[in-house]
């Protein structure tokens, strides 16, 4: 993994096609990186903000309730919280800035989540198996 670096940042609603276009980006330059999958596929991305009816896509923000930006003060895009569903959550995260997940998983669970079985708020974010860094933030 790379060194992570310490940043000061700030979030924001996703707002139309140039901010997909950059998170999509942001996702291929995750991959560059590391070598290997770690966040979502660039297709998944695409898939999910692209497939829309006609009358949805004219809507420029029709992602903005379920997916969140994290900006450095400089405008770089190095974060991203994405709802899938009531209280399905995607962590996608450029990897030198992880120390950000704290915070998106902390705006994540005071934003998106949804009644469990037992009638309490959660939400529910994956981890792939070798990524300990994320479990353990997940504990």
């Amino acid at each position: 993994m790379p060194a992570q670096k310490a940043v000061n940042s700030q979030h924001r609603a996703l707002h139309g096609e140039q901010d997909a276009l950059r998170l999509r980006q942001l996702l291929i330059d995750g991959y560059t990186v590391i070598g290997r999958e770690f966040n979502w596929e660039p297709r998944r991305w695409e898939g999910h903000y692209w497939a829309a009816l006609d009358c949805e896509r004219n809507n420029p923000d029709r992602h903005s309730d379920t997916t969140h930006l994290w900006e450095t003060v400089s405008g770089e895009l190095v974060g991203a919280v994405v709802a899938e569903g009531p209280g399905d959550v995607a962590l996608i995260i450029h990897p030198d800035y992880r120390k950000l997940e704290d915070e998106m998983i902390e705006w994540a669970t005071d934003n998106l989540a949804a009644p469990s079985e037992d009638n309490q708020n959660a939400i529910e974010i994956w981890a792939f198996d070798w990524d300990e860094e994320r479990q353990q933030r997940l504990r």
